[in-house]
């Protein structure tokens, strides 16, 4: 025996709820949503330095977007780009090359994983940025610093 109900007031709801947004719309708020957030960053970075709330070397936004130009300008901004990806080619190679040849003897050879491995998973589980000043002293280290 089956028993059925009939609510007319959730049909009611039903038909006055708002209609979901199109995908067109969809796929614009989307890319909107993800700008929210650097978009509003620069915003209060701005608004900070106009104010005068921080004075600790931060330049506006319009300083920083002259300085980019004059560097495009100029050639030296792609200059450093070169220099920047130059590197990260470099040490990307480097990685991939010394990654396969360990893994590969790692992988062929029991005593080599024995050896290899508690170092490469020590290393594997500090985080990226955390290499970042390590990196930073040793490139300033090996330039020379010009007098002032």
């Amino acid at each position: 025996m089956a028993m059925t109900v009939e609510l007319p007031a959730l049909e009611q709801v039903d038909t006055m709820a708002p209609h979901a947004p199109s995908g067109r719309l969809r796929r614009l708020a989307r890319p909107a949503l993800g700008l929210l957030l650097p978009v509003g960053l620069a915003l209060a970075w701005e608004i900070i330095v106009r104010l005068g709330l921080s004075t600790d070397g931060w330049c506006r936004t319009d300083q920083l977007f002259a300085t980019i130009v004059e560097l495009a300008r100029s050639g030296e901004l792609a200059r450093h780009i070169m220099a920047t990806l130059t590197r990260v080619v470099a040490g990307f190679g480097l990685g991939v090359i010394s990654g396969t040849v360990l893994g590969a003897i790692s992988g062929y050879w029991g005593l080599a994983r024995r050896l290899l491995d508690p170092t490469v998973q020590a290393l594997r589980a500090i985080p990226s940025l955390a290499w970042v000043p390590l990196f930073i002293c040793g490139s300033a280290s090996s330039r020379p610093r010009k007098s002032r």
